[in-house]
């Protein structure tokens, strides 16, 4: 029986060390193990994949359902997964051309850069080196960590705001809640306040001086 297995993957063209697949294989590599049906042209090293699998590399382990054109080093994702890059681990359902070294992202991951860590579900278009951030995220900057949920638009460089953040700029560090369009650091907002303060003190007392010298 195994004798009859081998040969039948080898007549589509399969390469060697296969084992108990599923119906209509197609052209993968050496060293498949368990897979479902429908596969066309994975890479070596396959574990344990489902069915409609699509043109994936090498190293993979336990994915779900409908794959298509992952990179190598892919290991436990859900089902319909398009174009990720390489280095992904442990995300969940309906992803979509995400970058490299993803880990740990919830569902419906949409454009995603690399460096990936932690994020919530209904994550839309980010930027790299993001770390931590809950549900509903939508075209962020690079460098963010810790954000809550409903966040829209910011910029670089943002660290630990709350939820419900609108259109901020860069260099941003622990807002609350409710944030609607800053344009710049608080650092610098503190700045130009204390200049505007000097500045009217500076007013103040000129205007008594001249009113003393009259």
């Amino acid at each position: 029986a195994s004798y009859g297995i081998v040969q039948r993957l080898a007549s589509a063209g399969h390469g060697y060390n296969q084992t108990g697949h599923g119906c209509n294989q197609t052209g993968h590599g050496c060293n498949q193990t368990g897979h479902g049906c429908n596969q066309t042209g994975h890479g070596c090293n396959q574990t344990g994949h489902g069915c409609n699998q699509t043109g994936h590399g090498y190293n993979h382990t336990g994915h779900g359902c409908n794959q298509t054109g992952h990179g190598c080093n892919q290991t436990g994702h859900g089902f319909s997964q398009t174009g990720h890059g390489c280095n992904q681990t442990g995300h969940g359902c309906n992803q979509t051309g995400h970058g490299c070294n993803q880990t740990g992202h919830g569902c419906n991951q949409t454009g995603h850069g690399c460096n990936q860590t932690g994020h919530g579900c209904n994550q839309t278009g980010h930027g790299c080196n993001q770390t931590g951030h809950g549900c509903s995220q939508t075209g962020h900057g690079c460098n963010q960590t810790g954000h809550g949920s409903n966040q829209t638009g910011h910029g670089c460089s943002q660290t630990g705001h709350g939820s419900n953040q609108t259109g901020h700029g860069c260099n941003q560090t622990e807002h609350g809640c409710n944030q609607t369009g800053h344009d710049m650091s608080l650092v610098q907002n503190v700045a130009n306040a204390r200049v505007r303060i000097v500045r009217m003190l500076s007013w103040r007392q000129n205007k008594v001086l001249t009113l003393h010298h009259r």
